[in-house]
């Protein structure tokens, strides 16, 4: 712990970048998935703060929920946009995705130490979900493993109405999220994170470069040049981590397996 501890940020995010392209062993994520996510108000600090964002995101047990919840058809999510969808185009993923136990939790303390985050000197977040006992477990996992890193949960379970409104508001910090009507383009999956998507933008994202990749991704017909531009504009997505994908899941599963989430 000490040793990673010395290693400077820019330098952790450069080795983890190196493996951002590797494949995720045993699972498979198919197109046209739903995408259950945890949002973040990026307009509250620390919130507001990528490195804060990228330790949170990496501090969820996406494999072992996926399991102890016993969710069928779903895979651990490391990106916004179900690999199937970019077809043979190359794509990223979080850069933290083939790192496992130990050194995600350092790296995690680390980014948060240096924003004088720790269990010394704790915050504490608002994380807002709707009723069903599945949110409420994804909520505790995540809970009881950030406050090791000082990072209290306030979990609010709230209302179909009331989650709505909160959402409406941008009353919370956290809150869960589903996209429900799974798309047959990347950018149906990455148009909410535009300036014009309100409501569907609840983590209040604004970045100048997304918008502009995105934009000129809309105006090329060419499309296997598209599908790259469109994986550029994922790719910023991927480093700010204005949401953290939790995982990918069938359509025809989400009621059945209450992963139905209301939005605004």
């Amino acid at each position: 712990m000490r040793a990673v501890s010395l290693l400077s940020r820019r330098f952790i995010f450069i080795l983890c970048a190196a493996w951002c392209l590797t494949p995720l062993q045993g699972w498979a994520a198919t197109a046209e998935q739903n995408l259950y996510f945890i949002a973040v108000n990026t307009t509250r600090p620390p919130l507001n703060i990528r490195e804060v964002r990228h330790a949170l995101g990496m501090s969820i047990d996406r494999e072992g929920l996926a399991r102890l919840l016993r969710l069928k058809d779903a895979s651990p999510a490391y990106a916004m946009v179900p690999p199937g969808l970019y077809g043979d185009s190359p794509h990223g993923n979080s850069p933290y995705m083939p790192l496992r136990g130990e050194m995600r939790a350092a790296i995690a303390e680390v980014l948060l130490g240096e924003r004088a985050i720790d269990p010394a000197h704790p915050v504490t977040v608002m994380f807002i979900y709707p009723q069903g006992g599945i949110h409420a477990a994804v909520v505790k996992s995540f809970a009881d493993v950030v406050i090791k890193f000082g990072v209290r949960v306030k979990p609010l379970e709230k209302s179909p109405a009331d989650y709505a409104q909160s959402l409406r508001d941008g009353d919370f910090d956290l809150a869960i999220g589903a996209w429900t009507e799974p798309g047959k383009s990347p950018a149906d999956y990455l148009r909410p994170f535009t300036q014009g998507s309100d409501p569907r933008n609840i983590a209040r994202y604004a970045e100048p470069d997304f918008e502009q990749r995105f934009l000129e991704a809309e105006a090329e017909v060419d499309p296997m040049r598209r599908m790259i531009i469109l994986a550029d504009a994922e790719n910023v997505l991927i480093q700010d981590q204005p949401i953290l994908p939790v995982f990918f899941f069938a359509p025809t599963s989400a009621a059945g397996q209450g992963l139905s989430v209301l939005q605004p």
